[in-house]
């Protein structure tokens, strides 16, 4: 039976179940890895498009503003008013601060108002996002790969630590050839939807390894196996195709940016009420199965 057919016939009911307990390690995990890749495709495409009409607004301002990227001995600046620091409010939760040396003037930052923002200076451009409680995450974009950073300079805990950070990065940044915004900002829609999908596909695959692991094996050693006389290699099979249907709704969250609900949680209770819906199933067939078998030799008995 192919993929899809698995997925149709596993969301629109439970009697496939009864094939699937015998299907190999092997085909669960490539159906697994097959709906991973598609529904972590499917969201970066979503996110994709959203970003991309960002971008076309995003575009047009910062254009307005900066005019576009010079490529200067002194390094990566703005045709427009070069030597002028300057903010750009992106969004609600994103700023963007130029400025035109290694000095940071900490509160343009505005970390308390904004989620996250990036800094953008002739010699580096570094993101920096808000983790609350004081800590901060900082992440090169643009930067001279010879600088000396460890990993505990990358989580500052005020905003003078991301200024600190930037004059470590900072060297005259050389592009070659010149960058203009719009291929720019486009390499950087690429490279987000890229990440996205890995970012979703190991989310997927780690997901339902982790919490079917964990709760099949529970449920094992609670009396499942022994209540449908099957072997925990069964149950685990029918709970990755169990998770299925959860794992197509819950991706619809990271895919629109829902924010009421987690994707996790839909998973979690998605895959915990559809698992033990089945097992009660296969239960109860096989509880009707034993005492069909149980009337029948009573019968032969009587025969005799």
């Amino acid at each position: 039976m192919n993929f899809f057919r698995v997925v149709k016939e596993v969301c629109l009911g439970t009697t496939i179940f009864q094939e699937i307990e015998n299907y190999s390690l092997r085909r669960t995990f490539c159906h697994l890895l097959f709906l991973a890749f598609w529904l972590a495709l499917a969201v970066a495409v979503c996110q994709y498009v959203g970003m991309n009409r960002f971008r076309e607004r995003l575009e047009p301002a910062m254009t307005k503003e900066f005019g576009e990227l010079a490529a200067t001995p002194t390094g990566l600046r703005p045709q427009l008013k070069p030597e002028q620091s300057r903010t750009l409010a992106v969004t609600s939760r994103l700023i963007l601060n130029y400025f035109p040396g290694s000095e940071i003037k900490t509160d343009e930052l505005r970390t308390g108002q904004y989620e996250a923002g990036v800094i953008w200076t002739p010699g580096a451009v570094v993101c920096w996002q808000n983790k609350g409680g004081g800590s901060f995450f900082v992440w090169p974009f643009v930067v001279d790969t010879g600088a000396r950073i460890s990993i505990r300079d990358l989580f500052p805990s005020s905003p003078a630590g991301i200024a600190s950070l930037v004059k470590k990065f900072y060297h005259p940044i050389v592009m070659e050839p010149p960058l203009s915004f719009h291929s720019l900002l486009m390499g950087l829609l690429g490279g987000y939807a890229g990440a996205i999908f890995l970012i979703s596909f190991l989310r997927i695959i780690g997901l339902v390894l982790l919490f079917n692991t964990l709760f099949t094996g529970c449920y094992s050693m609670a009396g499942g196996a022994t209540s449908t006389g099957m072997t925990f290699k069964k149950i685990f099979t029918i709970g990755v195709y169990a998770g299925f249907p959860a794992l197509i709704v819950a991706s619809i969250i990271p895919a629109f940016d829902i924010d009421l609900v987690d994707f996790n949680t839909v998973y979690l209770f998605g895959f915990l009420a559809y698992f033990l819906f089945v097992f009660s199933r296969i239960q109860r067939q096989r509880i009707q199965e034993r005492w069909g078998k149980k009337m029948q030799g009573d019968d032969d008995d009587d025969d005799d």
